[in-house]
C-alpha cells in the first residue's frame, strides 16, 4: 500500500485504541478515503492489490459526491461536470497538478486546495497549481529535447541505454523525462540535474522490464567504489547523486552493466497490446462499456490497448499549444467509421501531418467514450502508428 494509506491505517488503530480507552469519542475517518485513494493512485502502488482497489473504489465514491470544495472546483475547472471521475482522471488530471506543485514551488498550496472549505479560496488554490502544471510542462518540453540531442549523439556509442546531463535540468521533473526517453528508446535511463551543492548532480533513474536498476546501481559501485555518492531504489526506479566528473565514467559502466544483463543485441521500445477488436466485431461502445466493469485501471492493472488496421478518411490538428493534437475520422476493416485522438501526434506546429489521407495505418489504441450535446459515442485515443502504407 502507499503511506497514505499506511497513515490512514494509523489513524484508524489510534482512533480505536484512544475510544476503547475513553480518551475521546470514536471518530469516522472513511470519509478520508477519497484523499487515500488520491496519494494511492499519484504514487502508482499496485492495482493488483484487493486493498488498493478497494480503497480507490471508495475514494472515487467520495469524489464523486463532490462534497468537498476540492473536488467541486475540479470537476469545474476540468470540464468534468456532467462526468464521473475515474482513477486515470486522477492519474492525469489531478495527481500532476497537485504533484507540480512540489516540483516547482512550496508544496502547502497544494495542501490547502484539498482542506480549503471555501469554494472562491479553493478556485484560487486550483488555478495556482494549474499555472504551476502549465509551468512544469513547458520546463518538461525543454529539458526533454535537450536530453534527446544529448541521447541521439551518445547512441553513437552506448545503444543500451540512456544517460543525460546539462546544468540547466529542473530536478522536479527529471523523472518524468527519464520515463519519457525509456518509453522512446526502450533503454534503461538515467537523467542528472544540479544541486544546490557545486559539482554535486542528483539523477533519477527509470529502466525496462527485466533490468532490476536498483542491483545494477549496487553492482556499479561495489565493482569501482566511489563513482557514487549515494543511491537508492529498487526494481523499477532509483535515484543516485554523482559529482560532475564522474559522469562521463558513470555513462560508460551504466551502458557495460546493462550489456552484461541483456546481452549485446539491440533494444527498442515494447509495447504490448491485448490484440485486435474489428475481426471479432467489438470495436463499439458496449465493449468500452464493458471494460469500466473492471475498473479501477493502474500501476498493474493497466487499462486495456488494442492494435487494429484502418483506413485514415480525415486528419486535422486541434489546439493552439505544442505538442499539437491530431483528429481523425478512421474507417475499420468493417466500413464502420470510428472518430480518434492522438494527443502530442506532433511536437510543434508547423510540422506535416503524420498520417495521409486515404493510407492504411496500424494503430495501437484505447477505447474512449464521447459526449456531445448528450450523444456519446466510441473515440478511440491513439497511443501510437505502428505503420502506414501510403494510398
Amino acid at each position: 500500500v502507499a503511506g497514505c494509506m499506511v497513515a490512514w491505517l494509523t489513524m484508524c488503530m489510534v482512533n480505536i485504541v484512544l475510544s476503547k480507552r475513553g480518551v475521546i469519542e470514536r471518530q469516522v475517518l472513511a470519509n478520508l478515503l477519497d484523499y487515500v485513494a488520491l496519494g494511492t493512485v499519484a504514487d502508482a502502488v499496485s492495482l493488483l492489490s484487493a486493498t488498493n482497489r478497494a480503497v480507490i473504489q471508495h475514494g472515487l465514491l467520495l469524489i464523486n459526491r463532490k462534497t468537498k470544495p476540492c473536488w467541486s472546483i475540479a470537476f469545474q475547472e476540468l470540464n468534468m461536470s456532467d462526468q464521473r471521475m475515474t482513477a486515470q482522471d486522477i492519474a492525469f488530471k489531478i495527481a500532476p497538478r497537485i504533484n507540480a506543485r512540489s516540483r516547482m514551488d512550496d508544496p502547502f498550496i497544494a495542501l490547502q486546495y484539498l482542506i480549503s472549505d471555501s469554494p472562491i479560496t479553493t478556485r484560487e488554490y486550483f488555478n495556482v497549481l494549474d499555472n504551476d502544471n502549465t509551468r512544469r510542462k513547458e520546463i518538461e518540453r525543454e529539458m526533454q529535447s535537450l536530453c534527446y540531442e544529448q541521447v541521439e549523439e551518445a547512441r553513437k556509442e552506448y545503444q543500451h541505454s540512456a544517460v543525460a546531463a546539462h546544468e540547466s535540468f529542473h530536478a522536479g521533473v527529471q523523472g518524468i523525462v527519464a520515463s519519457r526517453i525509456t518509453e522512446t528508446y526502450g533503454t534503461p535511463t538515467v537523467i542528472l540535474s544540479p544541486t544546490t551543492k557545486e559539482g554535486i548532480y542528483s539523477g533519477s533513474v527509470r529502466t525496462i522490464e527485466g533490468i532490476h536498476i536498483r542491483e545494477v546501481l549496487q553492482r556499479i559501485e561495489d565493482e569501482n567504489p566511489g563513482t557514487l555518492l549515494q543511491f537508492g531504489g529498487h526494481k523499477g526506479a532509483a535515484g543516485l547523486k554523482i559529482t560532475s566528473e564522474k559522469i562521463e565514467v558513470f555513462r560508460k559502466l551504466f551502458n557495460s552493466e546493462i550489456i552484461r544483463r541483456i546481452g549485446t543485441e539491440p533494444l527498442s521500445p515494447l509495447l504490448k497490446t491485448d490484440g485486435e477488436l474489428t475481426k471479432r466485431g467489438l470495436l463499439n461502445l458496449d465493449t468500452y462499456m464493458s471494460l469500466q466493469l473492471l475498473q479501477p485501471f493502474g500501476n498493474g492493472f493497466e487499462e486495456p490497448i488494442f492494435h487494429d488496421r484502418f483506413t485514415v478518411q480525415e486528419a486535422k490538428f486541434i489546439g493552439k499549444d505544442n505538442p499539437v493534437h491530431l483528429s481523425m475520422q478512421l474507417i475499420d476493416l468493417n466500413g464502420e467509421r470510428v472518430k480518434a485522438i492522438w494527443f502530442s501526434a506532433i511536437e510543434k506546429a508547423g510540422m506535416p501531418l503524420p498520417v495521409t489521407i486515404g493510407a492504411e495505418v496500424v494503430c495501437a489504441y484505447m477505447l474512449m467514450a464521447n459526449t456531445f450535446r448528450n450523444e456519446t459515442n466510441l473515440q478511440l485515443m491513439i497511443r501510437e502508428l505502428l505503420s502506414t502504407t501510403p494510398p
